[in-house]
């Protein structure tokens, strides 16, 4: 559903497996986030994508999300401070490192200009 743009029904969905799952994955988190973006419905999607870091603390993706949402409601010094956390608890090996690395640094950029 969200890949043909039906952020409502894909929302539906994701919500669905959340409630339904004994274990709740980040990875459901990071999808219903997106959709709730796509809604513009940006404070559930920050809560989700906070979910996401509760989860897995060590994962990059919930620190990106987060970030992102931060920077898109123009919070760009919380945005950082996400990012620099997300740096310092993200293993090496995350293959999401590369781009939460660049991000940080973009988080850097926004909040000096």
């Amino acid at each position: 559903m969200y890949r043909q743009r039906d952020y409502h029904g894909a929302l539906n969905a994701f919500t669905e497996a959340i409630e339904l799952s004994i274990t709740p994955y980040a990875r459901l988190f990071d999808s219903r986030a997106a959709a709730y973006e796509k809604l513009g419905k940006l404070g559930l999607a920050l809560r989700d994508a906070r979910q996401m870091i509760k989860l897995e603390r060590s994962a990059a993706r919930g620190y990106l999300r987060t970030g992102k949402i931060l920077q898109m409601t123009e919070k760009h010094s919380l945005a950082h401070e996400v990012y620099e956390i997300g740096v310092a608890r993200v293993s090496l090996n995350d293959p999401h490192r590369k781009v939460r690395d660049s991000r940080s640094s973009l988080a850097l950029y926004l909040i000096h200009a």
